[in-house]
C-alpha cells in the first residue's frame, strides 16, 4: 500500500486536564513548534515511559515535580532503549496519568498537573 497516509509516524501527547491524544509526529510537532529542540526528558512510570515537555511547564513544590502543559511519550524498552509506541505504551500511559494526574493553585486557581514521579 502506497497510500502516504499510513506511512506518517504516530506520536502520544498527554495534555494534563484534557487527556491522551494520539496524532501523527508532525501533529506533535505543531503541538511544540516553539520548543521542540530544546525540550526536556524524564523518565516515568517505572522507567517504562518517557515524556518529552516544554521546561518552563513545569513547577517544584515540595520536592514534587508538576507538569503543567503537553508532554510528548516514548516507551523504554528492556535495554533502556526509545521505542515506537504500541498498545502497551498506551494503557501504560493512561494508567500513569490516571494516578498522577492531580491539581495545583497557582495564584489561587486551580491548574491541571501531572506529577512528574
Amino acid at each position: 500500500m502506497d497510500d502516504p497516509k499510513f506511512e506518517k509516524s504516530i506520536a502520544m501527547v498527554i495534555l494534563p486536564g484534557d487527556g491522551v491524544e494520539l496524532l501523527t509526529e508532525a501533529g506533535s510537532r505543531d503541538i511544540f513548534e516553539d520548543v521542540y529542540d530544546e525540550m526536556e526528558a524524564d523518565l516515568v512510570a517505572d522507567g517504562e515511559l518517557l515524556l518529552h515537555y516544554d521546561k518552563s511547564d513545569v513547577i517544584e513544590t515540595d520536592r514534587t515535580r508538576y507538569l503543567l502543559g503537553a508532554a510528548e511519550v516514548s516507551e523504554i524498552d528492556q535495554n533502556g532503549n526509545e521505542c515506537s509506541i504500541n498498545l502497551f505504551t498506551l494503557e501504560r500511559t493512561i494508567d500513569y496519568v490516571n494516578e498522577n494526574l492531580t491539581v495545583v493553585s497557582i495564584g489561587g486557581e486551580l491548574v491541571p498537573a501531572l506529577r512528574l514521579i
